[in-house]
């Protein structure tokens, strides 16, 4: 049969080589070190922006709010004082139309604490403003309770003078009337008795 002849290495291995390694630098360490500074920069940068933003934004709603305030307080004095005696809608017609208005203001906010500001900032002028507007709902029922009232005593003078002996069941029922009016003002009340 036939022979296979073997081979055996006879290469040694050299020891390091007597000349320069490769370093981090001959493939271009520097660009990414200098890209890294760029995006860390342009991160902050980002951030400067925002918070310029926020607190331009900021400032400008709060303008708006105190004008806001300044104008629906006028308005709402000015709606109460046109208002019928008794209307039973006017708190409501009133918050209703302050909310849309509430509302526009609040759809062009571009930053997170633009936004949470509004919120509370627009919870507070809302709530205030009812408020308001209730004491102004309850004047108007106030008013239309006095109302009622001179309407019947003027009805009740026209029975007196074609029926003087109801005089006493007159005066009984204008007495009833006014203490069950709880709606009045109590110096009003007194007043009318």
């Amino acid at each position: 049969m036939p022979r296979i002849q073997t081979y055996e290495s006879q290469v040694a291995v050299p020891g390091p080589s007597p000349g320069r390694s490769a370093t981090a630098s001959d493939f271009g360490a520097e660009i990414g070190v200098g890209l890294q500074q760029v995006g860390r920069a342009g991160g902050e940068l980002a951030q400067s922006i925002n918070a310029y933003d926020e607190r331009v934004e900021l400032s400008d709603l709060r303008a708006k709010m105190a004008t806001a305030r300044a104008v629906w307080t006028t308005h709402l004095q000015e709606r109460a004082d046109a208002a019928i005696p008794g209307d039973r809608t006017f708190a409501f017609k009133f918050t209703e139309d302050l909310s849309k208005y509430m509302g526009d203001l609040g759809t062009n906010l571009r930053t997170a604490a633009g936004r949470q500001a509004y919120k509370e900032m627009s919870a507070t002028l809302t709530g205030d403003m009812y408020e308001r507007a209730s004491i102004h709902q309850g004047n108007l029922a106030a008013a239309k309770a006095k109302q009622d009232f001179m309407t019947s005593l003027d009805q009740t003078r026209n029975t007196l003078l074609a029926d003087p002996t109801q005089f006493d069941r007159a005066l009984n029922d204008a007495t009833v009337m006014v203490r069950g009016a709880t709606n009045l003002p109590t110096q009003v009340r007194k007043e009318l008795e």
